[in-house]
């Protein structure tokens, strides 16, 4: 979501990976784009989109083959570069415009790698592996499912990924735009996928593979449980986004949702079908100055959380999740 609240979304369909920009003013969709970059519609691939400080898109499609790729709207033209990125890869930018991935596999021993593309670059410069540099330990294997996100307070990266040490669910940041990096654990959970936010006012949260919710509340890695927002497990891939009040909305596959308002969580609620098919994936965005986040979810006869490599005959549906937990407006 950018600066005016308008949404950008990114999406796989027929091989490839699409954008298209919601105008919440007028409110209106516009055509759909082609960003150049092929897409799988497997789950592993994860089709990321950021933006930048002239709410221009960057996107992320990886492939298992290695051959994904990043690029990014100049205005008028998509850029884009071939980096070699495997699956499970993510994007984030900084206030500077500097573009950090993290991909699985590292790059100097390590499981998780990390890139940056210094604000009008033409290239990515390699990074210190985020999981074992400046001595951290290292972890299980390179079945990572890294996530990197920026906090809008001071730049600094973050980065929560599974399989790691000194705890399972593990958590690497840096303060130098990667090239160092510290960190610790956050929690015991062990499954797909974790990620993480930054609050306006710098509050970090991350959310495990099983829907367990952290707050930090110490330098490296000092966190307080918030409790399981969600049912997720296995391959659900919970995602959370956070309002200027740190409310938070979390999601995740199976249009499973839930928001903690106020310090307190509604309880876990599920979409109800707009096709009458599965609900797979939900994405949420929290709306600044706004009691609602705007949501993406897919819905589809071959919906499937463990194997869905081979499908793409989704329906996505566009709608607001508000901080009451209802739907729509």
């Amino acid at each position: 979501m950018d600066s005016a609240s308008n949404v950008h979304l990114v999406y796989a369909r027929d091989g490839k990976l699409w954008y298209r920009k919601y105008d919440s003013a007028a409110p209106s969709w516009s055509s759909e784009e082609w960003t150049g970059i092929n897409q799988s519609a497997s789950y592993r691939n994860k089709p990321r989109i950021a933006l930048d400080s002239n709410d221009r898109p960057h996107v992320l499609g990886g492939q298992g083959t290695g051959t994904g790729k990043y690029g990014y709207w100049t205005g008028s033209a998509w850029v884009t570069f071939a980096e070699s990125l495997n699956r499970d890869t993510d994007l984030a930018i900084d206030g500077s415009d500097n573009v950090y991935v993290v991909r699985r596999g590292g790059s100097s021993g390590g499981y998780i790698g990390a890139r940056v593309r210094l604000a009008g670059a033409n290239s990515f410069t390699v990074l210190p592996d985020p999981d074992i540099a400046d001595g951290l330990p290292l972890g299980r294997n390179d079945h990572v499912y890294g996530s990197v996100f920026v906090n809008p307070v001071d730049d600094s990266v973050h980065v929560v990924y599974r399989h790691g040490e000194p705890t399972d669910f593990a958590y690497r940041f840096s303060q130098n735009g990667g090239a160092n990096w510290s960190g610790g654990g956050v929690s015991g959970d062990d499954d797909e996928e974790p990620s993480g936010i930054a609050s306006q006012n710098g509050t970090i949260f991350v959310i495990g593979g099983a829907g367990g919710v952290f707050v930090r509340t110490g330098t490296p890695s000092s966190w307080n449980s918030l409790g399981t927002a969600v049912s997720a497990g296995g391959r659900r891939l919970p995602i959370i986004s956070v309002d200027e009040f740190d409310n938070l909305y979390v999601g995740c596959f199976g249009g499973r949702y839930n928001i903690r308002d106020g310090g307190t969580w509604l309880g876990e609620s599920v979409l109800t079908s707009h096709t009458g098919d599965a609900v797979g994936f939900l994405r949420m965005a929290a709306v600044p100055g706004q009691s609602f986040a705007y949501a993406v979810w897919e819905e589809g006869p071959g919906v499937l959380a463990e194997n869905d490599n081979n499908k793409d005959n989704f329906s996505l549906v566009f709608s607001v999740i508000n901080l009451d937990g209802t739907v729509g407006r």
